[in-house]
């Protein structure tokens, strides 16, 4: 199991115009903007390059209908991506969703909770997911490198299952990162924000 990063505890976003996500408020708030994710005919997504032009896009559109949105990309068949540095992962009915490989950059966080699933008997499926699964989903979480998962709690403001952080499959998987590094990540989080 990979340990979170201590270097990047602090998971704070950098832009000063941007209010800090914490867990200790209502968790992270998503987006879904217009602009679309390059193609992977055009770009490998598993592959990281320099070119963000559409994220910065799709940054500035997010921010005119939440500032401390974090844009949530669709494919050109508007099925769910990513976004600009984490997987997106819905709960429904027990099981973990992530959208579908061919569109996103397979992170180790992503890969992490794949592992955590299959030793804690939660169905973890790869498939094609849009916004209506999004809006319907019974938690929302992301997954990446600085603070290894987050929980969401509204996609264009609407709630994410009760609208609360923190459900309890979510809590299931941060118990048994957090078991396997030795480290309570959640604390560890709170206590650098």
């Amino acid at each position: 199991m990979r340990r979170c990063s201590r270097r990047s505890r602090n998971w704070r976003r950098s832009a000063s115009s941007r209010p800090a996500r914490t867990w200790s408020t209502p968790a992270l708030h998503l987006v879904i903007p217009a602009t679309r994710h390059v193609p992977p005919q055009c770009v490998d997504p598993k592959v990281k390059n320099r070119s963000r032009l559409h994220w910065w896009l799709a940054e500035q559109e997010g921010r005119l209908a939440d500032p401390a949105a974090m844009p949530l990309l669709l494919d050109l068949d508007g099925n769910l991506t990513e976004t600009s540095g984490a997987n997106i992962l819905l709960v429904k009915n027990g099981a973990v969703l992530s959208p579908a490989p061919r569109n996103i950059l397979l992170g180790i966080s992503r890969q992490v909770i794949i592992e955590l699933c299959s030793r804690l008997g939660i169905p973890f499926v790869e498939r094609d997911l849009q916004i209506y699964d999004a809006l319907m989903a019974d938690e929302a979480l992301v997954t990446t490198t600085p603070y290894c998962m987050a929980p969401v709690t509204w996609i264009n403001g609407v709630p994410i299952g009760d609208g609360r952080p923190c459900g309890p499959i979510f809590d299931r998987l941060l118990a048994a990162w957090s078991a396997d590094i030795g480290l309570d990540i959640r604390r560890q989080i709170l206590e650098t924000t």
